[in-house]
């Protein structure tokens, strides 16, 4: 397992101590891109995020993701991923085990979440933005 992104001193300390949990920090895009390819999947537990880049970065890379059922995460995944209880650590373990062993039930999220990355590009973002401008002008 590997942790990416800024993460809480006391989380890296107790990471130490967890045998096959590497915890990465920051990292540049290329390593981003480079651990996204080799990833069986994405979990992301944010419980304050304010867009979700980080799931439609690995949607769009075709990882299949789990991400909290908070925020703005629902609204970014949509069908195209799982939701989960972030404070249930059994079932996260649960569906992380089903989908490193279910390739069909994988293929099938990656799949869906290209499709639904696809929808969130920065051309049909200035697109929105423009109708709704026009639409109150």
């Amino acid at each position: 397992i590997i942790v990416a992104g800024p993460n809480d001193p006391e989380l890296v300390e107790r990471a130490r101590e967890i045998a096959g949990l590497e915890v990465r920090g920051a990292v540049e895009e290329v390593e981003l891109q480079r651990l996204l390819g080799g990833a069986s999947s994405l979990l992301f537990l944010s419980p304050y995020e304010g867009f979700g880049l980080p799931v439609i970065e690995a949607m769009a890379a075709g990882v299949p993701v789990v991400a909290a059922n908070r925020a703005s995460l629902p609204e970014a995944v949509g069908e195209a991923g799982i939701l989960v209880e972030p404070s249930d650590a059994g079932a996260i373990a649960d569906i992380l085990i089903e989908l490193s062993r279910d390739s069909s039930r994988s293929e099938s999220l990656a799949t869906a979440g290209r499709r639904r990355a696809a929808d969130f590009t920065w051309e049909r973002c200035a697109e929105i933005v423009l109708g709704a401008l026009k639409e109150h002008a």
